[in-house]
């Protein structure tokens, strides 16, 4: 990979600053990560209730093969 010069990465820095988009104004970031951190915790309790349903289904499947299998013995 091929290094930038220090006086180009500060052009671009600068620029980056400079030529901002006024789209950006006012936009908090903190706000942002803290909806992000929600949002993923509502996917892990989704998954949660998702993996326990699951797991309820295949516990009852087995008790009702288990009782079927015991009145055809």
């Amino acid at each position: 990979m091929r290094r930038t010069p220090c006086a180009r990465a500060r052009l671009l820095a600068r620029r980056a600053v400079h030529d901002r988009h006024p789209a950006w104004d006012g936009f908090d970031k903190a706000a942002m990560y803290k909806q992000l951190e929600a949002i993923e915790k509502d996917a892990a309790e989704a998954r949660a209730r998702k993996a326990a349903d699951r797991a309820a289904a295949e516990k009852a499947a087995a008790g009702a093969a288990a009782a079927a299998g015991a009145r055809h013995a």
